[in-house]
């Protein structure tokens, strides 16, 4: 209901009047009377549209403060989400970091064994490398006496062969002693030479040849020539 409210004011100020002058109500002057009843009633309208005014705006209001509250009650929530989602992240990633922490120290300690391990194998791989060392000198040393040995060896050989050609050559002198004793004509030094050449050289079939003959015909001794 649309009031004017200059009307009503108005209104207002003539019931004033009228109600304050006791000579109006006295003398009974009904259209006065009607006229300040109808005043009194648009008044009463009238507060009571402003009431309903007051009302509908205070509504009004409380309806935005409302959706302000409903808005931030919302957006409390939304925070109260957020900080949930954040706590288990929290949670999430310190779990996280406690496993990398547990991880961190087995490496550590892993790293530890490795290292130890590792000092262990440079020691064995120093200690391997001296004896290698010690090896490659016992070969070289080896090497080394074995050309020594052979060189003694063909050096033996050597000797052996001229022992024996010095053999051959004593037994062959004593031989010549011997044949030159028996053409002197000496016979026991000829067989004392020719039996030094035989104690030489057995082999010496010429030196049992020439023994035997002169066994045989100088000394007559066939015996001692049959068995020589």
């Amino acid at each position: 209901m649309k009031i004017d409210i200059f009307k009503a004011m108005a209104g207002a100020l003539i019931l004033l009047a009228v109600s304050t002058n006791p000579l109006l109500w006295a003398q009974g002057d009904k259209p006065q009377q009607r006229a300040v009843q109808a005043t009194k009633d648009d008044l009463a309208s009238l507060t009571t549209a402003m009431k309903i005014e007051s009302l509908r705006k205070t509504n009004f209001a409380l309806r935005n403060k409302n959706q302000g509250l409903k808005q931030k009650a919302k957006e409390y929530q939304k925070a109260e989400e957020e900080k949930t989602n954040l706590e288990k992240e929290r949670k999430t990633l310190k779990e996280a970091v406690d496993r990398l922490s547990a991880y961190n120290a087995e490496l550590k300690t892993k790293q530890a064994r490795l290292d130890n391990y590792n000092s262990q194998l440079e020691a064995k791989a120093k200690e391997l490398y001296i004896k290698i060392q010690a090896l490659e000198q016992a070969k070289k040393d080896y090497m080394s006496l074995s050309s020594a040995s052979e060189a003694l060896n063909k050096e033996r050989v050597t000797l052996k062969k001229q022992n024996e050609q010095l053999k051959n050559e004593r037994a062959a002198l004593y031989q010549e002693l011997g044949v030159v004793y028996a053409q002197a004509r000496l016979f026991d030094m000829a067989i004392d030479a020719y039996t030094k050449s035989l104690n030489i050289n057995p082999n010496n079939a010429q030196a049992h040849y020439d023994i035997g003959i002169l066994y045989k015909h100088s000394k007559d001794n066939s015996k001692n020539a049959c068995i020589i």
